[in-house]
């Protein structure tokens, strides 16, 4: 819709504020306050959160664009190697500003920062996990904000032209993706005539609102849990899960596919992160179980 929200020049430089970047950083800040203000009130970490946020920040965003190469390899290292910034030609892996990263490598990305902060500072693990993942759905939601300004990660084409859905602007990523891939001679006169995309499901608005769900049940689960790891668990079992049944209704193929048309790359790892989740959740609850017993054997 709009990827670039502002652009101004600084002596004869002209500079892009991009959407995707700006609702990123929006969602990180608000996120950092609300797991600051979680920390506060339960009297654990609050000198070591601000620390932390910067190493999340760095690896997160690492992580989301190594995984992103590592799917679109051959458009880096074949078709478009290089872009400019400043009028300097630079490898274009660098170029985040132009899009490509992927969730579940900024994910995995902060999640390693996570653990070697934690370990660095002899933090115990699985409590430090418990406090910081409430605030990762509220980057996500903004996140998906900015795709929808981005126009990327767009949903599926809708059945008519008269349904109810995003349409994206003549220049968006969507526009020129559907474009390109699309062969149906109807769609293609239209978004021609139009100068917009065809209805397409509204897939960044649907994730927005399932990861605000996903953070007030973190809330209720944080508040009421019974082991260390429960909260980070839960969500990596909700998140999971609702990854599987939302990328039906994606409709870019930007993000890659194992099985072409039928298994994304985010399906099989959302699948295995929801099996391993369920197997930490399973065996945490045991082993708390058999704390508990202990502890009553003892009386």
């Amino acid at each position: 819709m709009y990827p670039n929200l502002l652009t101004f020049s600084m002596a004869k430089i002209v500079v892009h504020i991009y959407s995707y970047g700006f609702f990123i950083i929006i969602g990180f800040i608000l996120s950092l306050e609300i797991v600051k203000l979680r920390c506060i009130k339960l009297g654990s970490f609050k000198n070591e959160i601000i620390d932390f946020s910067f190493w999340a920040f760095i690896g997160g965003i690492i992580g989301a664009r190594l995984l992103f190469i590592i799917v679109e390899y051959e458009y880096f290292f074949s078709k478009h190697k290089w872009d400019n910034f400043l009028s300097i030609k630079i490898p274009s892996i660098f170029a985040i500003w132009n899009g490509g990263l992927v969730y579940w490598g900024g994910f995995f990305g902060s999640l390693a920062a996570c653990i070697i902060f934690a370990k660095i500072k002899r933090l115990p693990k699985l409590h430090f996990l418990d406090l910081v993942i409430v605030g990762v759905p509220i980057i996500q939601a903004f996140g998906r904000l900015g795709c929808l300004f981005a126009g990327c990660c767009y949903g599926k084409i809708l059945n008519s032209e008269h349904s109810i859905g995003l349409k994206f602007p003549s220049g968006s990523v969507a526009f020129d993706a559907l474009m390109n891939m699309n062969h149906n001679s109807r769609i293609i006169e239209y978004m021609v005539e139009h100068k917009h995309t065809w209805p397409l499901f509204p897939s960044q608005l649907l994730e927005s609102f399932v990861v605000l769900v996903i953070y007030f049940i973190l809330l209720l689960v944080s508040n009421r849990k019974k082991f260390h790891g429960q909260v980070f668990f839960t969500y990596i079992v909700l998140y999971s899960t609702a990854r599987l049944f939302m990328e039906i209704f994606r409709g870019d193929t930007e993000r890659g596919y194992l099985i072409n048309g039928i298994l994304s790359t985010s399906q099989f790892i959302s699948l295995l992160t929801l099996l391993l989740g369920v197997v930490f959740l399973i065996f945490l609850e045991v082993r708390n179980r058999g704390i508990q017993n202990n502890i009553i054997s003892k009386l």
